[in-house]
C-alpha cells in the first residue's frame, strides 16, 4: 500500500536534476568572467593611480625646472632699462645686452621660448606688446629673419596663430598689478594647435620704484610628458593583458583540475546513482555509488565525502523503507482482518419488532477502535443496550473492548442487575490490566412488558432522552467510576418508566469532542440542538443526520476519537 502512494526516490529526484541541468550556467564561465572583470578593475585602478602619481611627479619637476630657469633669466634683466625702451621704443645697448643674455640662456637650456611682454592696460588683456623675444639657433634655423623689435604687438584670441587665448592672456595680464612682496612665479599648461602641449611660466619684472614694467615668460614643451605617459599607459595595458592571460590560464587549469572536474565527476556519479534507484526499487541492496577520488584537502573533498556518506545513508534508508513498507503492508492486512473481526462482533442486524426499534453505528478513528455498542435480549421480556468507550486507540483498545463486551454480556445473561453487572465486570477487568486501560460505559436493561428502564453509568456521557412530545434532555443518572479503573467499586443503578414514542439516544465522547481545524469542539449544546431539530420518524435517518452534521463541522480536520451512536425507540409495551 505504501508503494502505491509514495513516489519512488528516483522518480522524485530525476525531474529536479533535469530541471537544474536545463537552467544552470557554467560555474567555470562565471568564475572566469568574475576574475577577468576583477583583474581589469584592479589594473584600471592601479594604472590610473600610477598615471596620476607619475604625471604629478613629472609636472612637479617641470614646475621646479621652469621656476629655476625663470628666476635665472630674471636676474639678467634691468627693469628701468626695459621701462625706458618701452617708453621710447628705442633698443639701446643695454637692451641688446639683456637680449643677448636671454638668447644665450635660451640656447643652452631646454626652454622652447623665452620672452618679455607687457600690457599697457592690465584691464585690457587683449592688447599686448613684446619687449624682448629671445632667439636660438633652433629658432633661426626655422626662420633666419626671426626678430621681434620692442613694442611689437602680440596676437590675442582664438585664431590659429594667436600667441595666447583670452583666458591665458587675462591671467598673465593680471600679473601687471602684482607687488614685489607677493609676486611669485605662475604656471599655465596649454595644449594649442600652434605650439602643442606647453607649460607657460611667468613672473613680473619690477623697476627701481617697485612698479611692474613687464612680464618675463618662458614656454616649456611638455610633449615629453605626453609621450612618456602614453608609453606608460601602453606598457600598463600590455602588462595587464599579459599578466591577465597568464593568470587566467593558470586559474582555468586550477579551476578545471581542482573544482570543475571533481564536481562534474560527482554529478555523474550522483546521476548514475539516481538512475540505479529506478531499477533497484525491488532490491535496494543492488544500489552502488561510484566514489570519486578527490584529494584537494578542501571543501570539494569534504563535499565528495558528504555525497558518499549521503548515498550510503540513502541506500540504507531505501533498504529500511522497503522492509518497513513490507511490514506495514503486513500489519495493514492484519488490521483489516481485525477490523472485520471487530465489525462482526458488533450487532449488524437492527430489529424493528412490535415493542421497539433500534439503530446503531460506529466510525473508528483508526483501522480498529475502542468504542463498542451492543444490544441483545437476555430473555423474552428484557432488552439490554450498552455503549462503551475504551481508553486508547488501535489494537490494544480493540482487544480490551472485546473482553469488556464479552464480560458485560456474560454477566447480563447470568441474570444480574445492571449495577451488579458493572460491579462484577469492573473486578474482572481490573485483574491483569497491565496496559492500564479503562472503559467508560452506559448500560440499560429495558423490561418490555412494563417499559421500566433500569440503567447504570460508569463515567460515560449521559444519554439524551425524548419522552412524549417534549424535547430531548439529558437523562439523569447516579455517576459511577470508570470500569477497570479501580477495584472494589460498587455501582448503583437508576430507573425510569418509558412509554410508546419515547426515544433514547446513546453516544460516546467522539461525538461531542469532534474538533474542527480551529480546534473548536462540536459540543453538547450543538448536539442537543440538532437532535431536537431532526425528526425521529426513522432512527437510521436520525443517526445519519447527526453524522452528516459532525462531518460538516470537522471537514478535513483529522478525527481524534471513535464516533459511536445508538438510538432506541419504544413503540409499544408487550
Amino acid at each position: 500500500m505504501a508503494d502505491s502512494k509514495a513516489p519512488a526516490i528516483g522518480e522524485n529526484t530525476r525531474p529536479l536534476v533535469k530541471s537544474a541541468h536545463n537552467k544552470r550556467r557554467k560555474l567555470q564561465t562565471r568564475l572566469i568572467l568574475f576574475c577577468t572583470l576583477f583583474a581589469l578593475l584592479l589594473a584600471t585602478f592601479i594604472g590610473g593611480y600610477g598615471y596620476y602619481v607619475h604625471t604629478t611627479s613629472m609636472m612637479e619637476r617641470y614646475y621646479v625646472y621652469a621656476e629655476t630657469q625663470l628666476y635665472q633669466a630674471l636676474s639678467w634683466l634691468n627693469g628701468d632699462e626695459l621701462a625706458l625702451s618701452i617708453a621710447t621704443g628705442e633698443m639701446s645697448e643695454a637692451y641688446y645686452n639683456q637680449k643677448a643674455a636671454l638668447d644665450l640662456f635660451l640656447e643652452y637650456s631646454e626652454i622652447r621660448s623665452l620672452y618679455v611682454v607687457y600690457f599697457p592696460d592690465p584691464a585690457d588683456f587683449q592688447t599686448m606688446y613684446y619687449v624682448i623675444s629671445a632667439t636660438s639657433s633652433d629658432i633661426l634655423a626655422e626662420d633666419p629673419d626671426f626678430f621681434t623689435a620692442v613694442n611689437t604687438p602680440g596676437v590675442i584670441g582664438d585664431a590659429a596663430d594667436a600667441d595666447y587665448d583670452l583666458e591665458t592672456a587675462s591671467l598673465i595680464a593680471s600679473s601687471m598689478q602684482d607687488q614685489p612682496e607677493t609676486a611669485t612665479v605662475q604656471f599655465i599648461a596649454n595644449d594649442t594647435e600652434l605650439y602643442g602641449y606647453v607649460l607657460t611660466a611667468y613672473v613680473p619684472v619690477f623697476d627701481s620704484d617697485s612698479q611692474v614694467v613687464s612680464i618675463l615668460a618662458l614656454d616649456l614643451s611638455m610633449e615629453e610628458i605626453r609621450e612618456t605617459m602614453r608609453g606608460y599607459l601602453i606598457s600598463v595595458a600590455l602588462g595587464t593583458i599579459l599578466i591577465l592571460a597568464v593568470f587566467l590560464l593558470g586559474f582555468i587549469y586550477f579551476l578545471n583540475r581542482f573544482v570543475i572536474s571533481p564536481i562534474r565527476n560527482l554529478s555523474h556519479s550522483a546521476r548514475d546513482f539516481v538512475a540505479q534507484s529506478d531499477r533497484a526499487q525491488d532490491d535496494p541492496t543492488q544500489l552502488l555509488f561510484k566514489p570519486v577520488p578527490v584529494h584537494t584537502k578542501d571543501e570539494i573533498e569534504l563535499l565528495s565525502e558528504s555525497i558518499s556518506d549521503m548515498t550510503s545513508g540513502l541506500k540504507s534508508y531505501m533498504i529500511n523503507l522497503k522492509t518497513i513498507t513490507g511490514e506495514k503492508e503486513r500489519i495493514s492486512a492484519e488490521l483489516n482482518v481485525a477490523r472485520e473481526i471487530q465489525a462482526s462482533m458488533l450487532p449488524q442486524v437492527f430489529p424493528a419488532v412490535h415493542e421497539y426499534e433500534i439503530q446503531a453505528s460506529m466510525l473508528p478513528a483508526k483501522e480498529v477502535g475502542g468504542d463498542f455498542y451492543d444490544f441483545f435480549q437476555p430473555d423474552a421480556d428484557h432488552l439490554c443496550v450498552v455503549v462503551a468507550d475504551v481508553s486508547g486507540k488501535g489494537v490494544p483498545a480493540a482487544l480490551f473492548m472485546a473482553i469488556a463486551k464479552a464480560l458485560i454480556k456474560q454477566n447480563v445473561l447470568s441474570g444480574k442487575s445492571p449495577a451488579e453487572v458493572f460491579t462484577v465486570t469492573n473486578e474482572q477487568l481490573c485483574e491483569g490490566n497491565g496496559g492500564n486501560l479503562f472503559v467508560t460505559a452506559w448500560m440499560g436493561l429495558l423490561e418490555l412488558s412494563t417499559g421500566k428502564l433500569t440503567y447504570v453509568n460508569a463515567g460515560h456521557n449521559p444519554p439524551l432522552l425524548k419522552t412524549g412530545g417534549s424535547a430531548f434532555t439529558y437523562l439523569k443518572s447516579i455517576p459511577g467510576f470508570v470500569l477497570a479503573g479501580m477495584e472494589g467499586i460498587v455501582y448503583r443503578q437508576s430507573e425510569i418508566l418509558l412509554g410508546a414514542g419515547d426515544v433514547l439516544y446513546l453516544y460516546t465522547d467522539g461525538v461531542t469532542e469532534a474538533t474542527n481545524a480551529d480546534n473548536e469542539l462540536y459540543g453538547d449544546d450543538r448536539l442537543i440542538t440538532l437532535a431536537n431539530q431532526v425528526a425521529v420518524t426513522a432512527l437510521d435517518g436520525f443517526l445519519k443526520r447527526i453524522q452528516i452534521d459532525i462531518d460538516a463541522f470537522v471537514q478535513e480536520a483529522p478525527q481524534a476519537d471513535d464516533i459511536t451512536m445508538l438510538a432506541l425507540k419504544i413503540k409499544a409495551r408487550r
